[in-house]
């Protein structure tokens, strides 16, 4: 395909992205938006791996400002400055004076220049510079560090002044044809018009602000009421408009002589300096002049006073009406300390070995300014200016007269929309004493929140309310409670925190936020395309949740109506911190009454327990002392030593289970084979069952392999649950114990006797603390109630679990340990004792 084809099959995806990047322009003012829009569309022109904004600052140095990137190829260098050396004033001059296209090509290590077509010879690139020439090996070797093979740099102009540079880096060798050029270039020439267009915005902007901090001042000088706390306040604000750290105001007219002060002041001489330098300007209204801490070296004994305070720089007015001078109005400034870290700054934190050369070639990691004020600019003179003007006409009352005569005509207005404003803050109050009373009147949070969300939603102007409560553990917000007779219902819904988190950083700092919810965007389904204020349930502990209230896209929440929404949160807080708080209390004084229950039990059942082996012990010793026959005093002994065991035991359960709970109880660990370990510990019992009439019967799997654990405390697990199975079961039935392995990483043991059930209400509780079965020992055959709290701690000290089930004559305790080892392969082993 030649030349002309490809710029014929070329020219409509050129028009198109050119009619894009217009578009853009014309649907945003917004710099950034366009900027970063520009490169993408350039990149994905271009199809190389990096195109990127490059814009100089007043001192020369550049920052990245928006980039676009093909991959990860090329690292990413948004946000980084570069020192104003990194590009020579011999290229800056080139792209300044003839507006040179720059295309270096790493690999040929050479340079070529070109220009708009549309620039005359006035412009042309002067003379001895050659269009085409080779790259400095310096700089080569510097680009194929940071991985770019070819570059092409356009630059963007604002008043004839280089404003920043368009830039387009390729990690391979790349030509660009002129139809290629041309478009970059018309891509540039729509950039410095947006340029230009975003300049004018903020022009506007400052200017708008500035009319803003005008009016307020304004409307504080006029003020009739307390005049010197006015003249503070103005001098508040007007510090903070002009970024000052204090603000000074020395009123001498007609004999008096007043000084209002905010913020940090200069030492005592300064007025009486002040005052020459002002005799020697004249008396003319709107003198303005400016010092900093350098310009006073004529002065050297208030330069080394001044050195003493924050101040380094101060902006001076003088008041004047009519020719008479009314006093003087300062604003000072302090250092401002501004760090610039340069780009390999952060590439040797982050170690990019693209970024190696950049890391040494700048020598200077980063441009500190300390003690030195921040200038002051010409709009801030003016405002400066303007601001005396306005303080010279309240201080001479002239400019008083004639607000009074404006708001005589505007009076009867006023008065209505006063008395429209009174009467709304009547009902917002009526609002507020409704919530209030709802609050007071009860203490069930549920019937509380109700009632709020319908007080809300019938008492504003909104078609909706939700209340959402937060559930922090799962970072999670639910719509639990809403009215509306609008909108569908939303209840139910839950919200993920962390999806949404500069909606939720708001809402935690406490602060209320009013957007519109536009289609797609994913916050509460159902309410899209409204306008949502969404208000925190905060309290001094932190946030329980949100009020969301819901008006038509087209209007918006007043200042009155959130901060009546703000006052309701904060009851809302209130009330359910109440709820919650009563809702505990209720808790926790059943839980004294169990446990009151508890201690009881544990004296009744532990003073038994105790004193009947002491009791026995003690039998056993009166009659071992009277006793003449060998038989009687044997008999006795071994009666002294069941009952010392039989004490000993009860003591240790006890030690035992404050050590499982508490967790310091030592374990040690090891492999038990549950094949040959596990009858070992049942044969003992096979005696106890057959006095009882009972059978016992066990069977392991062959797969069920050993476990890591300790022998000790799961010995002490299966014998208390046999012992149990034992004491409960009826003569003539039976006592199952299987061992298996129900997954490759867990061993399973099950106890399971017949003739007895455990309701599902006991199964609940048996494993609590001398917790012992109404009426669920038939046989007398007594016990502390410690034996199965003891199973439950050592289960769960040993990583494992316990579970019971009962039903149809059966009751199975059901053991899993996790710390199975590999199986092994056995023959199965079964026992069965009649």
């Amino acid at each position: 395909m030649d030349t002309e084809t490809w710029a014929a099959a070329a020219r409509p995806s050129r028009d198109a992205l050119i009619n894009r990047i217009t578009h853009q322009i014309r649907q945003s003012l917004e710099l950034d938006q366009i900027l970063r829009a520009t490169v993408e569309e350039v990149r994905a022109f271009l199809g190389t791996d990096r195109v990127k904004v490059y814009r100089f600052d007043p001192e020369g140095h550049g920052t990245v400002v928006a980039e676009a990137r093909g991959g990860e190829r090329l690292p990413s260098l948004l946000g980084l400055t570069f020192p104003a050396g990194d590009i020579p004033e011999e290229a800056r001059r080139l792209f300044r004076l003839a507006q040179v296209r720059v295309i270096v090509d790493v690999e040929a290590q050479s340079r070529s220049i070109s220009q708009p077509e549309s620039w005359g010879l006035s412009a042309r690139v002067p003379l001895g510079e050659p269009l085409q020439r080779p790259v400095d090996p310096c700089h080569v070797h510097y680009l194929k560090s940071m991985g770019v093979a070819s570059s092409l740099v356009v630059p963007l102009m604002h008043h004839q002044e280089l404003w920043g540079l368009l830039v387009s880096h390729h990690a391979e060798p790349r030509p660009y044809s002129q139809e290629e050029l041309q478009v970059v270039q018309l891509l540039a020439d729509q950039v410095s018009i947006a340029i230009a267009q975003a300049e004018l915005l903020e022009q506007a902007r400052q200017k708008a602000q500035q009319e803003r901090l005008i009016n307020q001042i304004a409307a504080l000088v006029y003020s009739p009421l307390h005049p010197e706390t006015t003249l503070t306040t103005v001098l508040e604000q007007l510090a903070a408009g002009l970024q000052g750290i204090g603000a000074r105001l020395r009123i001498h007219f007609m004999g008096a002589d007043t000084l209002c002060c905010h913020g940090v002041q200069p030492p005592a001489s300064y007025d009486t300096w002040l005052q020459e330098q002002l005799g020697r300007a004249g008396g003319a209204g709107g003198w303005v002049k400016m010092w900093s801490l350098s310009h006073l070296e004529k002065w050297p004994e208030l330069q080394e006073q001044m050195k003493q305070t924050p101040i380094r720089g101060l902006l001076v007015a003088q008041l004047a009406w009519n020719d008479q001078p009314v006093g003087w109005l300062s604003v000072f400034r302090g250092a401002v300390y501004q760090e610039t870290h340069w780009a390999g700054y952060r590439w040797f934190t982050q170690g990019d070995p693209r970024q190696e050369l950049p890391l040494i070639s700048f020598a200077a990691w980063r441009e500190l300014k300390i003690d030195e004020p921040k200038a002051w600019s010409a709009a801030e003179q003016e405002l400066m200016s303007r601001v005396g003007v306005h303080l010279a006409l309240s201080i001479t009352q002239n400019q008083l007269y004639r607000q009074l005569q404006t708001l005589n005509a505007r009076l009867e207005q006023e008065v209505q929309e006063r008395t429209a404003a009174l009467q709304r803050s009547l009902a917002m109050d009526a609002l507020l004493q409704r919530v209030t009373d709802q609050v007071r009147s009860s203490l069930e949070e549920a019937q509380i929140l109700r009632a709020v969300v319908q007080e809300l939603a019938l008492g504003l102007p909104i078609q909706g309310c939700d209340l959402c409560l937060y559930d922090w553990a799962s970072g999670q917000a639910t719509v639990r409670y809403e009215y509306t007779s609008a909108l569908p219902p939303a209840g139910g819904i839950t919200l993920t925190l962390a999806d949404y988190p500069d909606l939720y950083r708001h809402l935690q700092g406490g602060q209320a936020v009013q957007f519109c919810h536009l289609p797609g965007q994913g916050w509460i389904p159902r309410r899209e395309g409204l306008t949502l204020l969404v208000c925190p349930l905060r309290d001094d502990q932190g946030v329980l949740g949100d009020l969301w209230l819901a008006k038509p896209a087209a209007k918006c929440f007043d200042e009155l109506e959130v901060q009546v929404v703000q006052q309701v949160a904060d009851h809302c807080a209130i009330a359910i911190r109440q709820a919650r708080l009563y809702q505990a209390s209720v808790q926790q004084i059943g839980e004294l009454e169990r446990l009151n229950r508890l201690k009881d039990d544990f004296l009744s059942t532990v003073s038994h327990e105790l004193r009947t082996p002491i009791t026995n012990m003690r039998m056993a010793i009166q009659l071992l002392k009277t006793a003449r026959a060998p038989q009687k005093r044997e008999q006795y002994l071994k009666i002294l030593e069941q009952e010392c065991e039989r004490e000993a035991e009860l003591v240790n359960d006890l030690l035992d289970l404050q050590r499982l709970e508490q967790g310091s109880k030592t374990l040690h660990l090891e492999e038990v084979p549950l094949a040959t370990w596990l009858p070992s510990v049942l044969e003992p019992f096979l005696q106890r069952a057959q006095v009882n009439q009972q059978r016992l019967q066990w069977q392991i799997a062959p797969n069920v392999g050993k476990v890591l654990t300790d022998q000790g405390g799961l010995e002490r697990v299966v014998q208390e649950l046999v012992n149990n199975a034992c004491k409960y079961t009826p003569p003539g039935c039976s006592i199952w114990v299987t061992a298996q392995r129900p997954g490759p990483q867990q061993v399973e043991i099950r106890v399971i006797n017949e003739g007895v059930e455990i309701s599902p209400a006991e199964q609940e509780r048996i494993f609590e603390k001398f917790y012992r079965i109404p009426s669920g020992d038939p046989w007398k055959r007594g016990g502390t109630g410690l034996g199965l709290a003891l199973v439950k701690q050592w289960m769960q000290r040993l990583g494992g679990s316990v579970s019971v089930e009962s039903s149809q004559g059966k009751t199975c305790f059901t053991l899993v340990l996790p710390q199975g080892s590999l199986p092994v392969q056995t023959s199965p082993l079964a026992h069965n004792c009649a």
